[in-house]
């Protein structure tokens, strides 16, 4: 099935930057800033690398896959917030098609988001770990 297009063809969608707090063993974290060419997470094991994964993770498919196994009772709903936090964890991406950024917080509904968004969401809650994700034009 092809998916349409809301944004011109040829522009990509590209993950601009990433504030968590409260999110597994992200207290307060540092703001993570995606430029070309990457961005390494360096770190001794425990210390909220992959914290940054699940962040993203959960808000682009809505599932956090280290977590949602149903594995050992392991779940978002009961892990997903910092052990020492009450109020839940805030996840905020901003993506960006090199001309304008797009804001996507944890709690944004759907429809509230534009329409290139919609369709970037749509296809990563689509997507199964272990598959290969292909992208129609």
């Amino acid at each position: 099935m092809r998916s349409r297009h809301y944004w011109k063809e040829g522009e990509m969608l590209a993950l601009k930057q990433l504030k968590a707090k409260a999110c597994r063993s992200i207290v307060d974290g540092p703001e993570l800033n995606f430029k070309s060419g990457g961005l390494f997470l360096v770190g001794d094991n425990g210390t909220g690398k992959s914290s940054y994964v699940d962040a993203i993770e959960k808000v682009l498919t809505g599932k956090c896959s280290s977590l949602d196994t149903g594995d050992q009772g392991l779940s978002w709903d009961k892990q997903g917030k910092h052990i020492s936090s009450k109020s839940p964890p805030e996840i905020q991406l901003v993506i960006t098609d090199g001309n304008k950024d797009f804001s996507i917080a944890l709690d944004t509904s759907f429809a509230a988001l534009e329409k290139p968004v919609q369709a970037l969401l749509s296809a990563a809650r689509q997507f199964t770990p272990g598959k290969a994700l292909v992208a129609y034009q």
